[in-house]
């Protein structure tokens, strides 16, 4: 596993891009990836990738952190965020 790892960030690093469209594109990935819409995420990654002018493979490799080892735990935490953004709307 941490040999897949290894070379998953090397794949990342050794992207001819910019450091900065990797990194946007990342960013975006991880963004959509806290949004609950598993099984599409990265259909929907790719137009704001494009629109932002990210890395497209950057922002798919973001979108990753949402699996379903971690989607339980993340999706906890951003039900009880929202809950405490909107304390009174299901009231």
């Amino acid at each position: 596993m941490f040999k897949r790892l290894r070379k998953w960030i090397r794949d990342l690093a050794g992207l001819d891009d910019t450091p900065h469209k990797i990194a946007l594109g990342f960013a975006l990935g991880i963004f959509v990836g806290f949004v609950p819409l598993m099984g599409i995420q990265m259909a929907v990654v790719l137009p704001f990738a494009l629109a932002f002018r990210g890395n497209k493979a950057a922002a798919i490799s973001g979108v990753w952190i949402t699996n379903p080892l971690t989607v339980i735990p993340i999706y906890y935490v951003n039900y009880i965020v929202g809950l405490w953004v909107t304390p009174y709307a299901y009231m």
